[in-house]
Parts: C-alpha cells; sequence; structure tokens
C-alpha cells in the first residue's frame, strides 16, 4: 500500500512540475538527489512520468494489494487515512488510463 501510495504522490508532483514547465525527467533527477527522492519516483519517471504504462502492467497487483490491506484494516477497526487516500488516487489514475479492452 505504501508503495503505491507513493505512486501518486510521485506522479502528482511531476504533473505539477509539467504545469510549471518542468521536464518530468529533469525534475525526477534534482528530487533523486535530495530527500524526495525514492523508488516509486525512479519508477514513475522511468515510464514518462505518469502512471499510464505502470497501470497496464502493475495496476492489477496494486489493486489487489490494496484491497487486501484495506479489507484487514476495516475488520481490525483501524483507520490509516493517509495512506489509504494516497493509494486509492493512484489507482484511481490508473484508471483513467487503463486501457480499454476490444
Amino acid at each position: 500500500m505504501l508503495f503505491t501510495a507513493n505512486l501518486a504522490t510521485a506522479a502528482d508532483t511531476l504533473a505539477l512540475g509539467r504545469d510549471l514547465a518542468i521536464a518530468p525527467a529533469a525534475l525526477a533527477r534534482v528530487l533523486a538527489h535530495g530527500s524526495a527522492g525514492s523508488f516509486a519516483l525512479n519508477r514513475v519517471a522511468a515510464v514518462g512520468g505518469t502512471l499510464d504504462r505502470l497501470a497496464a502492467h502493475a495496476g492489477p497487483l496494486l489493486r489487489k494489494d490494496v484491497r487486501l490491506v484495506t479489507d484487514v484494516a476495516e475488520a481490525a477497526g483501524a483507520e490509516p487515512d493517509v495512506v489509504t487516500s494516497a493509494a486509492t488516487a493512484a489507482l484511481a489514475l490508473m484508471n483513467r488510463h487503463r486501457p480499454t479492452p476490444g
């Protein structure tokens, strides 16, 4: 779940940079040299700065993992609000770009 949440924040950060006329690859290189660097940021940057390509390959597995953790948390009465919200945001971004069958 944490990796999925990190994907959301990395993709959103690169999108913000793009809106500010900063190339995602350039922003990712700079961020990688400070405390913002992460495995998730590297994965998102490596596939062009969005979750489009990750959605096709990792989306189903990430959805399963988030669902399992969310189910366990709910059953235990836990409320992992921030990480759940961020992970759900990543899945929503992936759903927007999921290829349609046919």
